[in-house]
């Protein structure tokens, strides 16, 4: 917390790609000004992604449509971070939203459901043993994380990268505080078409970028 004569400020976190930034995304910053965010800051990947690949606008559009939809800072992830595992990826951007003094980090949730997170979040943590044994076996980390701890929610995109936020909090400031939004809309990498379309649907429809992101940001891309 910053304090600002007799009063704090409330520094919010929030992690993505923006790739592109759409409807969904902006939903998640009003949420966290709603709950009295102050300062939003956001930490997102550069022009590579986790998924090995080329962003389809350059960091430096996607952090000019992020700061016009809301945003107050945007503060780049670096490569090393960005194309890597979902614990890396959540390691390095909490680290630095921890460096900036953030009080709490909202994400988006298919289950929305703070505490059953945190309870998956600590069973992964106590099977680091049995998911490391697995991991010499040649499997990924996310089928040993899946085998060792036996939960639904890990087969969900946003809920598996919100047990990896959950967990790098606690392991370099427990004090940090996390909001989980629970998603709407459109499900992760879904092709559906929806008020709230996947960013993966977006990105293979660019001509639907006008109908399905905010305007502030459709006029820089």
């Amino acid at each position: 917390v910053i304090f600002k004569g007799d009063n704090f400020i409330l520094i919010a976190g929030i992690i993505a790609e923006f790739n592109p930034l759409h409807s969904a995304h902006k939903y998640l910053i009003d949420c966290a000004r709603q709950n009295g965010a102050d300062i939003i800051v956001c930490v997102m990947s550069g022009n590579f992604v986790q998924r090995g690949e080329g962003a389809l606008f350059t960091k430096w559009a996607r952090t000019q449509a992020a700061l016009k939809c809301g945003a107050d800072i945007v503060i780049e992830l670096p490569v090393r971070y960005s194309m890597a595992t979902a614990m890396k990826f959540a390691l390095g951007a909490v680290k630095l939203l921890d460096g900036i003094n953030a009080d709490c980090i909202y994400f988006g949730s298919e289950c929305g459901d703070e505490n059953l997170i945190k309870e998956v979040a600590d069973k992964v943590q106590k099977s680091d043993e049995k998911i490391l044994s697995l991991l010499k076996e040649g499997i990924s980390y996310a089928s040993a994380r899946q085998k060792a701890v036996s939960s639904e929610i890990l087969s969900n995109p946003n809920d598996t990268l919100a047990v990896e936020y959950v967990n790098a909090i606690s392991r370099i400031n427990p004090n940090m505080k996390f909001k989980a939004i629970k998603r709407i809309g459109a499900k992760h990498d879904s092709q559906e078409q929806n008020e709230f379309c996947s960013a993966s649907y977006l990105r293979n429809n660019l001509d639907k970028l006008e109908q399905f992101v905010p305007k502030a940001a459709y006029n820089i891309y």
